[in-house]
């Protein structure tokens, strides 16, 4: 195997599916995360040819000042349905012959074997990546409700709490609090926590991290740094 990758979040999946098509031996191994909708930059859809997987198309994004007031900046910029990407990448991966063992969460703590539905294999790879996404538990929420403007991703005057609307639908992500939000006709349709469910087994030797533990975090959000840092990544190798 040329290169065994540990993890399957969206880094993961979109290095399988590189590497593999450049006719390379990849392993993928892993669970895939619970994931949600999120806005990206224009630039980023165009660099990634992201349009097919496009919600809505931003124009602006709201965020409540200190008086909370609304104010309006222009975001030129899309927002993203994330599973969707995470399982065309998955898709181009098994395409081009990547060994995919989805569900496995079990590593021995040299790297070097992993545990899958009772069954053990031997892991030797010429190149180690382990994806590095472990982070603070997010609270989420699914809302539905009539948005007031379908260009607009409303950030609160919280840190820790947004909304991407999404047609009649809306994603709201971090703090959930019900109690002062300004929608109309809302409504609650799932409510969950987005958590790593990958825990990165102690290797040994030469490994490449990527993800948020290993320091990839851009002011663009976890699409975007996703994206370049695996880009980056496949080109260096």
């Amino acid at each position: 195997m040329d290169v065994l990758i540990l993890g399957m979040g969206l880094p993961a999946v979109y290095i399988a599916s590189r590497l593999s098509a450049e006719g390379l031996s990849v392993g993928l191994f892993g669970k895939t995360p619970h994931m949600i909708a999120e806005p990206v930059t224009g630039t980023t859809v165009e660099e990634f040819q992201l349009g097919d997987f496009s919600l809505n198309n931003l124009k602006f994004v709201a965020r409540f000042n200190e008086d909370f007031e609304l104010e309006e900046i222009p975001f030129k910029g899309a927002v993203i349905d994330v599973k969707r990407l995470h399982q065309h990448y998955l898709r181009g991966a098994m395409n081009y012959g990547c060994e995919i063992l989805e569900g496995c969460e079990v590593f021995h703590g040299d790297g070097t074997r992993v545990i899958w539905e009772g069954r053990e294999y031997g892991l030797d790879a010429g190149t180690t990546i382990l994806e590095e996404a472990r982070g603070r538990r997010i609270p989420s929420v699914l809302a539905g409700r009539i948005p007031f403007n379908d260009d607009t991703v409303e950030f609160y005057d919280d840190p820790e709490m947004w909304v991407i609307p999404a047609g009649r639908n809306a994603v709201v992500g971090g703090k959930v609090d019900f109690s002062w939000h300004k929608f109309e006709q809302a409504a609650i349709l799932e409510t969950y926590e987005m958590t790593s469910t990958f825990t990165p087994p102690k290797l040994v030797d030469d490994v490449v991290r990527i993800g948020r533990a290993a320091g990839h975090t851009t002011d663009e959000g976890f699409v975007a740094e996703s994206l370049h840092h695996a880009r980056l990544l496949v080109d260096s190798i």
